[in-house]
């Protein structure tokens, strides 16, 4: 269950033979300056500094929510319940609904009276009421599939959540122009009104051990095949020189 970049840093130290020594926080002023800087109290900045903090933050969802729709939730409730008696060798039919469950019941756990998914991270599993909500926080900023799927991994999970993630992206016009690889669109050529208007040209072979240069008049469609021994830019535009004359 480790992540890949860690394992890729796991990888790289096995290269090396290190002695790992403790150095006191004191001794640490050369790392990571910002937060160990070896100045002692200033109150002046700090008070500055204070009048920037949030003092109150309003949480949209918070654990008090999630429990009183998680209380609501047939399907959650009865997840709760195998998680706490514990669940049976095969689920029935009628129980399909709590076939993911079912497959992360080993994953599954109740902290705080939430339900929760261990993984990487403890992950807050969201009853279906809220999962609407949840997408449309995760979309907020347009952050793209990676990044929502991201950030959700972390913190949450539910029924799908990486199908519903993708498909709330690929209806944003916002998340689909700031995509790095945008959804190609592919249209017809436009229409011509007279013959030699436009000539679609490409190589062909080998065919009887010979290339062939094959013209396509877009208009009606007429064919020009020229047999040659080469396709260099020489060898096409000498033929394509030939076939007009």
């Amino acid at each position: 269950m480790t992540s890949h970049r860690l394992q890729r840093w796991a990888i790289i130290l096995m290269a090396y033979q290190y002695v790992v020594k403790y150095r006191k926080t004191t001794e640490h002023g050369n790392a990571d300056a910002l937060s160990r800087l070896p100045l002692g109290y200033d109150k002046n900045f700090d008070d500055e500094e204070a009048r920037y903090n949030v003092r109150e933050l309003y949480t949209p969802i918070n654990a008090e929510i999630i429990c009183r729709h998680a209380e609501n939730d047939k399907v959650l409730k009865r997840v709760c319940s195998y998680v706490q008696r514990g669940w049976p060798e095969k689920l029935s039919p009628q129980d399909a609904d709590l076939r993911p469950f079912f497959n992360h019941r080993f994953a599954l756990t109740i902290k705080s009276n939430l339900p929760c998914l261990q993984t990487e991270y403890n992950r807050v599993i969201i009853p279906a009421s809220l999962c609407g909500q949840i997408l449309r926080l995760l979309h907020d900023g347009h952050w793209g599939v990676t990044k929502m799927k991201q950030l959700a991994r972390r913190n949450i999970w539910w029924v799908n959540m990486d199908k519903d993630i993708v498909e709330m992206c690929s209806n944003c016009d916002i998340c689909k122009v700031v995509n790095p690889a945008p959804a190609r669109q592919y249209e017809s050529w436009p229409d011509t009104n007279r013959p030699w208007e436009r000539v679609h040209i490409d190589s062909a072979g080998p065919v009887f051990n010979s290339m062939w240069l094959i013209c396509v008049d877009a208009f009606s469609q007429f064919p020009f095949i020229v047999q040659m021994t080469t396709t260099t830019t020489v060898h096409t535009i000498s033929a394509l020189s030939c076939g007009c004359g």
